[in-house]
């Protein structure tokens, strides 16, 4: 048995939503500001909104990691499920009438 889930619509809204909109938006907004209008420093203007995409990037990595273990570990319990039905049915094939799902299946 093969299950799989696609990932890439998620990973895509992390790090697009991620990098784009905090790295980019705070980035510019903080580094022109901060830098240029209160530090006078193109510097630290340029400097801090890469570095901002930079520390978005990992977060996103970091998040995505997290969130695609734990999807793996929920279809990994699916597909133990269905290995124990489709041995249980093998082994005993019959059911009777009304009886619920996974009553072939032993806790």
């Amino acid at each position: 048995i093969r299950a799989e889930e696609r990932l890439g619509p998620v990973a895509v809204g992390l790090f697009v939503g991620g990098m784009g909109g905090v790295g980019s938006g705070i980035g510019m907004g903080v580094g022109m500001c901060v830098g240029v209008g209160v530090l006078g420093s193109a510097l630290f203007a340029a400097a801090f909104p890469i570095g901002i995409v930079g520390l978005s990037w990992v977060a996103a990595r970091e998040i995505f990691r997290s969130f695609s273990r734990r999807r793996r570990k929920v279809l990994v319990e699916i597909v133990d499920r269905l290995v124990g039905e489709i041995g249980a049915m093998i082994a005993a094939p019959s059911l009777e009438e009304g009886d619920p799902p996974g009553a072939l299946v032993k806790p």
